[in-house]
């Protein structure tokens, strides 16, 4: 019986939803390390409703390439993620199926 329970916990743990997960929760942790959210949030409510485009667009100009890129990888894994649960959902996945 011990073995159905290392195969369950085995297909769980390198289930592509597992990974997808563990993956934002790395890159986000990373994010905030590299961006000082509440500092930025405050910049962003103290500009004028018709000045916050070019805010955001320099925000974006002025951010070193490595934290651009950890964005965009929580980007893409957070899309990966949505999409991993969509097809989960649509194909009635049992995890009890080894």
């Amino acid at each position: 019986m011990r073995q159905v329970y290392y195969a369950a916990a085995i297909h769980w743990a390198t289930h592509p939803v597992t990974l997808y997960a563990l993956g934002l929760l790395v890159l986000g942790w990373w994010l905030k390390e590299l961006v000082f959210v509440a500092q930025i949030w405050d910049a962003f409510v103290s500009r004028p409703v018709g000045e916050l485009g070019n805010f955001t667009l320099g925000v974006v100009q002025g951010a070193d390439t490595l934290t651009l890129l950890v964005t965009a990888l929580v980007l893409v894994c957070a899309v990966a993620l949505y999409r991993q649960l969509r097809h989960l959902r649509a194909h009635s996945y049992t995890p009890l199926a080894l």
